[in-house]
């Protein structure tokens, strides 16, 4: 009888674990479960408005043009002669400068900027053809104040504004041609006759796109014209000269 009993203690030591083992394989897997991806989409966006600053470099093409009247003071005054008969001439003219944001709409713009006008004169006689150039050569210091409005990476500007000119020289270039086609040419560079200083009333409208939140290029259109006489007051004209085309150049924001 005790053998008995060892033997029956015996196998059930021996079964326990087996049947505790096919348990645990005859229960259910785990089920893995894989997180999902979602994908998000990031938005491009070009704030500008984060920097205040840019520094900008540009160059112009403008077609130059003139008023012309007598001088008020009949001592001095003369016909215009040839000058009557003058036309514009296509000049460039190259700047740079500060602007700076005032706020989510103004900016302040202080710019240099070297500037040309010119006139040109064509008469043709039996004997002979005259034509001449002047070119007027000004530096200039400007300040405008912009209205801007800024839509993604496009920032729409609309400025206005006053530069002080200095009027550095003339030149004068004539060509003689004559009945044979030989051509004699003079120069003449002077200041002579002009006021030293002027003033210029400025304006623009353009887009600048900055295809970087630290760079962006710009296209404008200008306006210019004097507002002060070009001549002194002894000269028996006076003469505002003005200017109207288009402006490209680049800026770095900072």
């Amino acid at each position: 009888m005790q053998i008995r009993k060892s033997v029956v203690l015996g196998w059930m030591m021996v079964m326990a674990p087996l049947a505790f083992g096919q348990i645990q394989i005859g229960g259910d897997d785990p089920v893995e479960t894989k997180p999902t991806k979602e994908k998000v989409k990031i938005k491009s966006v070009v704030d500008t408005n984060e920097y205040k600053t840019s520094f900008f470099v540009g160059a112009s093409v403008l077609q130059t043009g003139r008023s012309l009247d007598f001088n008020s003071n009949e001592l001095f005054a003369k016909p215009f002669g040839d000058r009557e008969h003058e036309t514009g001439l296509v000049k460039a003219a190259v700047h740079f400068g500060i602007r700076q944001k005032l706020n989510k709409h103004l900016m302040l713009e202080g710019s240099v900027s070297y500037y040309q006008n010119g006139e040109r004169f064509s008469m043709t006689q039996p004997d002979t053809t005259h034509i001449y150039t002047t070119t007027y050569n000004n530096v200039g210091v400007g300040l405008k104040l912009y209205y801007y409005y800024s839509l993604n990476k496009i920032d729409f500007l609309v400025g206005a504004g006053l530069q002080p000119n200095f009027r550095m020289k003339y030149k004068r270039e004539d060509e003689f041609i004559d009945t044979d086609n030989r051509k004699t040419n003079t120069e003449v560079k002077s200041k002579d006759g002009l006021s030293g200083i002027g003033l210029n009333f400025l304006a623009n409208a353009g887009i600048q796109y900055n295809f970087h939140p630290r760079v962006g290029v710009y296209v404008m259109a200008e306006y210019r014209t004097d507002l002060i006489n070009l001549f002194q007051k002894y000269e028996p004209h006076n003469q505002k000269n003005f200017g109207i085309g288009g402006t490209l150049g680049f800026a770095i924001n900072f």
